[in-house]
């Protein structure tokens, strides 16, 4: 069951797809937000249903079609997805780009917004959501870096000198190197960065998605990927190189924490 091409489509009209033919809401990194009165409704049924007959996405009766309704549904009611905003420059302006790969048994689908525009293809494996997000990614070499951890309370009494208050608040002392490092790192200028998630919807409908998120940095040293794990009542802050395999496997760990 697939859509008949990749599409491109107004980030309005996709939106006024999925209500008019109560598909439900489209994820967050897809939704448009602009309130519109219902006395437009007549003129929003003639554009959606133009746009569907340029997507060809329209069966033989003139109705949305049951497979491409099936797919569209996916991006408003996932069972498992990976979501987030990825941020890069482009000629000098900032560019934000929210992307999500969802699933619902095994269809699959990867959507793509930026600006107005949401961008559309099948996921030919739904067993590869984690592995498809992380392609969408700006190709960046991987930070030279070994595996970093430290408390968030250590780090954040951590200087930019490296000097951190010893317990009791008075003697000044040097942090420790994982502190210092990780501070160093945090000061590097970023040419773009990303916050990625996972989310899924149990047996009772319940939608549950990532406490921590995923997060990387691109720099001049390369891409460093950041996230928070709790342990023992204590948050730690788990810095490391950005590489492909990693940022999977990051976010395998965050599905599995939402699917015990």
């Amino acid at each position: 069951m697939v859509l008949p091409a990749a599409a491109r489509v107004d980030a309005r009209l996709l939106a006024d797809i999925a209500e008019l033919h109560n598909l439900g809401e489209l994820h967050l990194t897809l939704a448009e937000v602009v309130w519109r009165p219902n006395e437009a409704r007549a003129e929003r049924e003639r554009e959606v249903r133009d746009e569907c007959d340029r997507l060809g996405w329209l069966d033989r009766r003139g109705r949305l079609d049951v497979e491409v309704e099936t797919t569209l549904r996916v991006l408003c009611r996932a069972a498992t997805e990976f979501y987030g905003w990825v941020s890069h420059r482009d000629d000098d302006a900032e560019l934000i780009t929210g992307v999500v790969a969802a699933a619902i048994g095994r269809e699959a689908v990867l959507a793509m917004r930026q600006q107005d525009t949401v961008w559309l293809s099948q996921i030919p494996n739904a067993n590869e959501l984690a592995e498809t997000l992380v392609y969408q990614l700006p190709d960046v070499r991987p930070a030279d870096v070994s595996p970093l951890r430290v408390s968030t309370k250590e780090l954040a009494a951590t200087s930019a000198s490296g000097r951190t208050r010893a317990p009791g608040g008075v003697a000044i002392r040097r942090a420790s190197p994982e502190a210092r490092q990780i501070r160093q790192i945090m000061d590097l200028p970023v040419r773009g960065s990303g916050e990625l998630y996972a989310g899924v919807r149990d047996s009772r409908d319940r939608y549950l998605t990532s406490e921590y998120p995923l997060r990387y940095a691109d720099t001049d040293r390369g891409r460093y990927r950041a996230r928070h794990t709790p342990a023992d009542g204590v948050i730690y802050l788990d810095v490391g190189p950005g590489t492909d395999v990693d940022l999977i496997r990051q976010l395998r760990e965050l599905h599995e924490m939402l699917t015990r």
